[in-house]
């Protein structure tokens, strides 16, 4: 079952704005998708969208947060690689990005270890912060519905929030598919972003699953997502900013977690079947 990661949020909280602060004053640049929103723009709704679908540009951290949250005394200079794409009809996300190609590890190794917030003594090596993914999004980007294929993940969120949502490995109803495909995640064939007839016939045979379990991540919180949990997630603020490490596929009950905690849930279901 997924879990919060607990520590003294304070301290937690004052990292995350320390790792953004770093993200922010970097000059090296990364790699942003952008789509707009809502995505499916013939119709002016929303569905879910791979990473195929959309277009691709290099910018930095600041460049980004300057185009989400522009100075409202100054227009956004020409030379931003985001100045051609209108801030309130596309989202933008730098997801799954080697921290180390952001920041220098010179300067930046101590600053976080995934050790804060759990014993990850492992065959990996390095648990830093040099040792993470990053994920950097606006309000609407999201990673459609999938499970991940190796390993358990780690999550530490830096920015803002963002919304998880999570169905037990075990349910049959998920409708997995190998298109597009991809080593390390299995898609499923639902779409939980598109309208559906779930919203007009709420008890047809086709509805979507219900998520099993529902949070809203924010700054400085931890989050356990076991083996082979489905999960669909999306930035919810402007500005949504998190970290994670993959480590090796240990039953959930072997990892020496530092201190786990339920869900405060927003929202629960049964993890049977929808009917």
């Amino acid at each position: 079952m997924p879990r919060l990661l607990i520590n003294d949020q304070n301290i937690m909280e004052n990292k995350a704005n320390e790792i953004w602060n770093r993200f922010q004053g970097s000059k090296n640049q990364t790699s942003f998708r952008l789509h707009p929103f809502p995505e499916n723009v013939e119709r002016g709704t929303r569905k879910s969208i791979r990473e195929s679908e959309c277009v691709y540009l290099e910018a930095t951290v600041k460049q980004f947060e300057d185009w989400v949250s522009p100075n409202p005394k100054t227009s956004l200079s020409e030379s931003n690689p985001f100045h051609p794409f209108d801030r309130n009809r596309f989202w933008a996300y730098s997801d799954y990005k080697e921290i180390s190609n952001l920041l220098n590890p010179n300067k930046n190794l101590t600053i976080f270890s995934w050790d804060m917030l759990a014993n990850c003594e492992s065959d990996e090596g390095n648990v830093d912060l040099m040792a993470s993914k990053m994920w950097i999004g606006k309000k609407g980007a999201h990673t459609a519905l999938h499970f991940d294929t190796y390993g358990v993940n780690l999550v530490f969120q830096v920015k803002g929030t963002k919304v998880w949502r999570f169905w037990s490995p075990d349910r049959k109803d998920m409708k997995p598919t190998r298109i597009p495909f991809e080593e390390s995640s299995v898609f499923s064939n639902w779409d939980m972003r598109a309208p559906h007839i779930d919203e007009i016939k709420p008890h047809h045979r086709h509805c979507r699953p219900k998520p099993d379990l529902e949070v809203r991540l924010t700054p400085g919180q931890g989050l356990f997502v076991p083996h082979h949990w489905w999960h669909d997630v999306e930035c919810d603020s402007d500005i949504c900013a998190s970290i994670n490490i993959w480590l090796s596929a240990t039953p959930p009950h072997h990892i020496p977690i530092a201190s786990l905690s339920p869900f405060p849930l927003s929202s629960s279901s049964s993890s049977s079947s929808s009917s």
